[in-house]
Order: structure tokens, then C-alpha cells, then sequence
């Protein structure tokens, strides 16, 4: 594990506590209303956040811990990759080490990613995609990406692993059952030859910035001229082939340039854009 992600693995799971605001300030504060307690870090007494008296602290060991022990006991290989925002918004990619069945598109892997915060913006919720080897983005699935929201944040701790936490993993299962279904999608759109005004044509509808439109170009390019070296599912350097311009590079360029410009926009939302961009690829198939 590099230096970062070992910063990553230590924010993720640090000692966190919710605490009574009072005991914070001094008693001539006054303590807003619906803001009477703090979830703070214990090592350190950082404020993460402010919440109400009866919000559930749902710590991230109770979540992630439990989850990669499962995978760990079913033998799924995986690699993940952390990111946290303002240490108080969590977001966890597993890209799943299980090679998916196709001789058009061989450098996608499923990945599934479990998202979590302590203030409450971000609910506990798991998502379904794929991970593509060639430039390492995320890739939204073209049937409509599932996602599952517990509902109950405020469960019980030994619930949520001796139960939800288990039926996430069953999602993810019947996720992979399903993803032969969106590989062949997926396909269908690398067969869909279209010009090379295609690409302007979607990012003006879906209002991409010049930034993003020039990422995008110049992903594409790489994309058609083949010879981009990555690891397959083998562990094995290969480079990639020529292709011609069709609905599948145009997607994975588009989708190369949300997830590289405005590096401070929030996961949920490059997501969101992802979905909303996949969504209207598929029209053209």
C-alpha cells in the first residue's frame, strides 16, 4: 500500500465519537436547535460534524471492515480505492479481480462502491458499475445504475452487520449475474461505428464544458490510435488495439473527461453526470 492510500486507510477508519455540544463550549453558548451535539475525532477533538441528539452515528468500521471480511471468507479478489471528503464524507470503490466474458470488450472488471458520511449528507448506499483497466474510470452500467439506500441509518450497529452488510454482498452476486446482460450492451456499442461530430453532438446536449470537451478529444484520439498499455485481468502488460470512432469510445471519452475536470466536484454528482451521459449514449444503439 503507497503513502496515499495508507493516509486514505487511517482516515477511513478513524476513532470517531458523538458528543453533546455543551461539553464543547462554554454553558453562556447558546446551542442551536437541531444542532445540540458534534460527532468530533477522538484523537484529535476535530468537529466532523454537527447533528441532533437522535441521529445514529453509523461508524465506517461497522460498514467497510465487516463487508471486505465477507469477500475476503467468498474468496473475491479485490482492490480498493478510497476517497474522503472533508473527513466526513466516505466514498469506496472495490474493483472486483473477476474477468467478464467478451472478446469485443476484455478490459472491463465489475466494481462495486459503498459510499457512507458522518454528517448525513451522503446515506449509507451501495452502487454497481465497472472498472475499466484501459484508463482506470469508472463506468456506469447502461441498464440504469442500481442503487441501494439503507433505510435504516439509525439501525442498530449489530443489525446493520449481521444484516445489511450481508445482503449487500448478495446484491453484488446477483449484480454479477446480471452484468452479462450489460457487457452485451456494452458491445452493441462498440459495433455502433458513428463520425467524429458524434462526440461534439452529445457533449453539447448534455452542456459539457470546453475543459471537459478537450479531455475528451484528446482521450479519443488515444482511444482510435490503439497502443495504450494496461494490466489485463491476468496481471499481464498488453496493449491495447485500433478501433474506429464508435458509441462505446465516444462514452468511455466523455466519461474519461467528467472524472478528470473539477476535481472538487463530489463523487454523487460525477456520478450522477455519468449516469445521465450513459443514458443517452444508449439511445444512439
Amino acid at each position: 500500500m503507497d503513502s496515499t492510500a495508507h493516509t486514505q486507510e487511517r482516515l477511513l477508519y478513524k476513532q470517531v465519537k458523538k458528543i453533546p455540544l455543551i461539553e464543547l463550549l462554554k454553558k453562556e453558548h447558546k446551542i442551536p436547535r437541531g444542532r445540540t451535539h458534534a460527532i468530533v475525532e477522538q484523537a484529535s477533538t476535530d468537529i466532523l460534524a454537527f447533528c441532533s441528539e437522535d441521529y445514529k452515528l453509523r461508524k465506517n468500521s461497522s460498514i467497510y471492515k465487516p463487508f471486505e471480511k465477507l469477500l475476503k471468507e467468498e474468496n473475491i479478489q479485490f482492490q480498493k480505492h478510497i476517497i474522503v471528503v472533508d473527513g466526513n464524507k466516505f466514498y469506496v470503490d472495490y474493483i472486483i479481480h473477476h474477468k467478464l466474458k467478451s472478446s469485443i470488450v476484455n478490459d472491463i472488471i465489475p466494481k462495486l462502491s459503498i459510499w457512507n458520511s458522518y454528517d448525513g449528507t451522503v446515506k449509507t448506499q451501495i452502487h454497481f458499475g465497472y472498472h475499466r483497466l484501459l484508463c482506470g474510470n469508472g463506468l456506469s452500467r447502461p441498464v440504469g445504475c442500481q442503487i441501494k439506500l439503507s433505510s435504516k441509518h439509525s439501525a442498530d450497529e449489530d443489525e446493520f452487520i449481521n444484516e445489511t452488510v450481508p445482503h449487500f454482498l448478495d446484491m453484488f452476486k446477483v449484480f454479477l449475474k446480471e452484468s452479462t446482460f450489460d457487457i452485451k450492451i456494452f458491445e452493441r456499442m462498440q459495433r455502433k461505428k458513428v463520425s467524429d461530430s458524434f462526440l461534439e453532438d452529445i457533449a453539447d446536449k448534455l452542456k459539457f464544458s470546453k475543459e471537459a470537451r478537450e479531455i475528451a478529444k484528446v482521450q479519443m484520439k488515444k482511444e482510435i490510435s490503439g497502443d495504450m498499455s494496461y494490466v489485463n485481468t491476468a496481471g499481464e502488460l498488453v496493449l491495447s488495439s485500433k478501433s474506429p470512432v464508435t458509441v462505446f469510445s465516444v462514452y468511455n471519452a466523455l466519461n474519461y473527461a467528467i472524472y478528470h475536470t473539477n476535481s472538487k466536484e463530489l463523487p454523487e454528482f460525477k456520478s450522477k453526470r455519468d449516469r445521465l451521459l450513459v443514458d443517452e449514449i444508449c439511445h444512439f444503439i
